[in-house]
């Protein structure tokens, strides 16, 4: 058990958490990070290291990774306490300072910054039974190096960020994208969302709307397509594929 006490304890070791660190380290006090995952960097190292973000000030575009690694590079100046692996569970109080109760250990500190995001989390998985015992053998949920996705025949399923984002980024390398959405309704960026519009009407990416999967096609161990169900039409049809990235938050 770490007896230092700690001036602040973030609870969350992504951008935030990490930037948090960073800056009770500029204002001279010592800090210490807690996070369920096993690396810094919450959904951006855990789900989209490869991924490309456009938000970030002074960036034009910038890898999540390499977020990461910067933002842990600054942090570090001021030499804080990591802790991963850990499941923050309870919140006690101890002579006159709290303590942050983990899954493994205890940690005392006079203060607490709640930067968890959405908290512990893990990708949503489809909730097609076809679609389990795929996953790994041709379904993903990461995508950690796009250019093996080169000359394939890629589906992604969903309707926001990541999903036309790695539509976006694939549309030059894969020998086709098919994305596909229940809804003709997008939660990602206006300006993706055009970026991957143009791609299909060039012929290198393909828009399914009111679809969803159901049901895997295969060829003894491989999967070689999907049968998708038009929500409204209440019709089938099969799209050919190499690779599925469910994109569903």
């Amino acid at each position: 058990m770490p007896t230092d006490i700690k001036d602040i304890t973030v609870i969350g070791g992504g951008p935030t958490g990490m930037f948090a660190a960073f800056y009770a380290g500029m204002r001279g006090a010592t800090a210490r990070i807690i996070d369920a995952l096993p690396q810094l960097g919450g959904q951006l190292a855990a789900l989209y290291p490869e991924k490309y973000i456009f938000d970030v000030a002074g960036f034009p575009k910038v890898l999540a990774k390499d977020l990461v690694g910067s933002l842990a590079e600054q942090m570090r100046q001021f030499d804080p306490d990591v802790q991963l692996g850990q499941r923050v569970i309870a919140l006690e109080e101890e002579d006159g300072h709290f303590v942050l109760v983990t899954d493994t250990d205890r940690h005392p500190t006079r203060s607490i910054v709640v930067a968890a995001g959405i908290g512990a989390f893990s990708p949503r998985r489809l909730p097609q039974k076809a679609a389990e015992p795929w996953y790994g053998r041709g379904i993903h949920d990461v995508v950690t190096s796009p250019e093996s996705y080169r000359g394939k025949r890629v589906v992604i399923i969903g309707g926001g960020d990541s999903a036309f984002d790695w539509a976006s980024q694939l549309a030059g390398r894969a020998r086709r994208v098919t994305l596909v959405h229940r809804s003709d309704r997008f939660r990602a960026h206006a300006a993706t969302v055009k970026e991957v519009e143009r791609a299909a009407a060039g012929g290198r990416a393909e828009i399914l709307t009111f679809h969803e999967l159901a049901d895997v096609v295969c060829e003894g161990e491989r999967m070689c397509g999907l049968v998708l169900r038009d929500v409204k039409q209440k019709t089938t049809r099969t799209v050919d594929c190499d690779v599925v990235l469910p994109m569903l938050g």
